[in-house]
């Protein structure tokens, strides 16, 4: 099996349906491991920092739809895989997007 990073931006839920959409997550974070395919991640807060260059210049990162919200590392045989597993994250049904990228192995 190879590893995959899902990087999550966006897709925050109403606060009236934030309880469920927790719960959500932790469904679909619990399907995954059940099949011993969750390597790991956590949310993120909505704002940070950004260092650029090699003069490593600073910027603060603000919150929003574009904000990564999160990130987890898979478990799949390939790209097809991980991206059918990625297509049932909660926060896709809110708007949100997920960069999926395969790790490489060191």
């Amino acid at each position: 099996m190879k590893k995959y990073l899902y990087l999550f931006y966006g897709g925050a839920a109403p606060e009236e349906v934030m309880q469920a959409y927790m719960k959500e997550w932790g469904d679909y974070i619990e399907g995954i491991a059940k099949d011993n395919r969750y390597e790991g991640g956590l949310p993120c807060h909505e704002k940070g920092m950004r260092i650029t260059g090699p003069d490593n210049k600073m910027s603060e990162v603000a919150g929003g739809h574009t904000s990564t919200s999160g990130y987890m590392v898979i478990k799949a045989k390939d790209m097809d895989e991980a991206l059918m597993i990625c297509g049932k994250a909660p926060h896709q049904k809110y708007g949100g997007h997920t960069d999926v990228r395969e790790c490489m192995e060191m």
